[in-house]
């Protein structure tokens, strides 16, 4: 098991979240995450199931704890 699903599952896991609580945290439903989790168990083909870029870099705020940039703000030194 390689790829983008991976990346999700093993972010996940990092934090000690159940799918509904990663869910809430990128905003999206349960079932889209758990598409996007579980994607490698289809053999759908390539890109049917992709995991938008942003939702990737979200994670990886989120694990890092970076706060959100509000709209017209600065965003705030790393």
């Amino acid at each position: 098991m390689t790829g983008k699903h991976m990346g999700l599952l093993s972010w996940r896991k990092r934090m000690g979240w159940t799918q509904k609580q990663a869910a809430n945290a990128l905003d999206v439903s349960v079932t889209t995450y758990q598409t996007w989790e579980n994607q490698y168990r289809y053999s759908a083909p390539k890109g049917s199931f992709e995991v938008p870029k942003y939702i990737l870099l979200a994670a990886a705020a989120i694990e890092r704890s970076i706060s959100p940039i509000e709209p017209g703000g600065d965003p705030e030194p790393v």
